[in-house]
């Protein structure tokens, strides 16, 4: 977490209401393309726009560091996220996902 915080601080963002925590997301950007890599609304604030607010954020400070595409993965079985980010824009593409443990 510590080298995220010192290679992309502006796309790492906690949003807090009366102190408590309510949403996250852990954004990169690799000087082509943004990811948004984790974001996470607790449970208790999800379906009051929350997401969508993180979201357009973070898609401006992409937009400020120059980024033109944003990628994430979703894992197939997560059907409840993969309608929140179509309502948001994001769109489908088949693409062959591959990865190498190096440990």
């Amino acid at each position: 977490m510590k080298e995220k915080l010192k290679r992309d601080p502006q796309l790492f963002f906690v949003l807090e209401e009366a102190s408590q925590i309510i949403g996250v997301v852990m954004g990169s950007y690799d000087g082509r393309r943004g990811w948004i890599n984790h974001l996470a609304v607790a449970p208790e604030f999800q379906g009051k726009m929350i997401g969508q607010r993180i979201v357009e954020e973070l898609e401006e400070r992409f937009m400020q560091v120059g980024c033109e595409k944003v990628n994430l993965l979703i894992e197939l079985s997560n059907h409840n996220v993969q309608g929140f980010y179509e309502k948001q824009g994001y769109k489908r593409d088949d693409l062959i996902f591959m990865e190498k443990w190096l440990n």
